[in-house]
């Protein structure tokens, strides 16, 4: 009876441990949802922001073609800023793309972690198990058979009444052979 008590409980807590390691990585997952969400909220905001600088770029280079025939010295002047604001909003979009792409890698980088940390701790619960079968149980199983056994004896020695040869007592069969 003792020895599947302790068998339920370890399963209990084996149960337990696998259900918070359970909404852990569904902790982990709304996160990494949310991530995404923003992730992909942010891509929009710029691509907007892109799309709108690409517009009043075009506009810009549209206003200078017709201003260029009296102003070419103004005019080469604002080309030059135009393309350097150009490369200013390229290089920060690829910074953000790199942004999001080291973000990426991280995550994945914690969720391999996470999947060890989960598979470690599965690989320690199934070797404390086992442990505890071999060094708690066993030894008290014998424990449990030496016992019976002296009972047996003292009563057998403190009963008084013999008994015949012919007839076993209960518990003999366990302790033949």
């Amino acid at each position: 009876m003792g020895h599947a008590v302790f068998e339920w409980v370890i399963a209990i807590a084996v149960l337990v441990v696998f259900a918070s390691n359970l909404v852990f990585l569904w902790r982990i997952n709304e996160t990494l949802k949310a991530l995404m969400v923003n992730s992909q909220q942010m891509n929009e905001r710029l691509n907007a922001m892109l799309n709108e600088a690409h517009g009043v770029l075009s506009d810009a280079r549209g206003a200078i073609a017709a201003l260029l025939a009296e102003a070419r010295p103004i005019v080469r002047a604002i080309a030059t800023t135009t393309n350097e604001l150009t490369d200013m909003v390229h290089l920060q979009a690829l910074e953000v793309r790199g942004l999001l792409r080291d973000t990426v890698l991280v995550l994945r980088n914690k969720v391999e972690q996470l999947d060890e940390l989960v598979t470690r701790t599965t690989e320690r619960v199934d070797e404390t198990t086992a442990t505890i079968q071999r060094q708690i149980l066993e030894p008290v199983r014998e424990i449990h058979y030496v016992m019976a056994a002296l009972r047996r004896a003292a009563g057998v020695l403190l009963s008084g009444r013999k008994r015949s040869v012919d007839r076993a007592y209960q518990d003999e069969e366990l302790f033949i052979g």
